[in-house]
């Protein structure tokens, strides 16, 4: 939440009016969120290179599952699924 004080006040609230403030308030919040949303995205997008990599090494079901419960990778539905729209 110390994130969300740094950008609130580096708008200069003290100069602002109440609902210019709340409108603030409003837009760092969507910022925020579109911020963790695109990470998440490209977080995701290289767990999946990672376990089409795992795919193309023929590397065991139960090896890629251990390495999604410790959260490297996506699980081998997941990589199974995307390697038949990417080979076909």
């Amino acid at each position: 939440m110390w994130i969300f004080n740094v950008l609130f006040q580096s708008t200069n609230p003290t100069s602002k009016n109440f609902q210019t403030q709340q409108q603030f308030k409003k837009k760092i919040v969507i910022l925020s969120y579109q911020l963790v949303r695109l990470r998440n995205k490209h977080v995701f997008g290289v767990k999946e290179a990672t376990g089409l990599f795992l795919i193309g090494a023929s590397t065991l079901v139960t090896g890629i599952n251990a390495l999604n419960n410790a959260g490297l990778t996506v699980n081998y539905q997941t990589i199974w699924r995307k390697s038949q729209i990417v080979f076909l």
